[in-house]
């Protein structure tokens, strides 16, 4: 199911507030849920939402250097995104 653009700008400036201060550029972001899956089987019932997570790759350019950086960022309790390094 495609998403509007008007969410891809408002996940994209999200990302960008995250690692601001890191001097790197979002290339690409995509939405993500972490689960434990069949094999993180617990003893616990009833905890087995998934956790909205972001990946966000970034890159830093030095001259002639570019470099590329892979984060994964979550959501605080106030549905703000941050990193999670």
């Amino acid at each position: 199911m495609a998403k509007s653009s008007a969410d891809d700008e408002e996940l994209r400036r999200a990302c960008e507030a995250a690692i601001e201060g890191t001097k790197q550029k979002v290339v690409m972001m995509i939405r993500v849920a972490k689960s434990r899956g069949i094999w993180g089987k617990s003893g616990k019932l009833g905890n087995n939402m998934a956790k909205p997570r972001v990946l966000t790759l970034s890159t830093k350019a030095k001259a002639q250097l570019s470099k590329a950086f892979l984060r994964v960022l979550k959501y605080s309790t106030g549905g703000v995104l941050e990193d999670r390094t």
